[in-house]
Formats: structure tokens, C-alpha cells, sequence
């Protein structure tokens, strides 16, 4: 079984009732070029998959929307 995973935006458990963690987890490392992330630094983030559904509604291309949606 896995370790129990925290929403690290909501802070709520992403472990489900059978064990799997649903989630995502984001690696953004900053580029030489970058302005928001230093150089070479990796960030990791745990966001569970209603944090990333209420994120993905601010997006011009929601990922989960379907086509017949906009």
C-alpha cells in the first residue's frame, strides 16, 4: 500500500478508501532563462485531483473540458 499523500493546496488526504492515491504531482524546475523558478531548482507539488479540476477551470484550454463544452 502507499503512504498516505496531502493535498498541498488543500491539505486534505489524497489516499482513497482501496489505498490508491488519485492526485497529481508537478515537477517545475526553472530554466536559465526562467523568472519565477531559480536556475535548476525542481519544486515538487502534490495536488489532489479537485484542487487540480477547480485549477484547470481558470485555464483558457481546460485539459478536462470536452470539445461540445465551449
Amino acid at each position: 500500500m502507499l503512504a498516505d499523500v496531502k493535498c498541498d493546496r488543500c491539505d486534505e488526504s489524497m489516499q482513497t478508501e482501496i489505498g490508491n492515491v488519485n492526485g497529481i504531482q508537478f515537477l517545475c524546475e526553472g530554466g536559465y532563462d526562467s523568472t519565477h523558478f531559480p536556475d535548476g531548482e525542481i519544486a515538487s507539488v502534490d495536488v489532489c485531483e479537485k484542487c487540480v479540476a477547480e485549477w484547470f477551470v481558470a485555464f483558457k484550454r481546460n485539459p478536462l473540458a470536452r470539445e461540445t463544452d465551449s
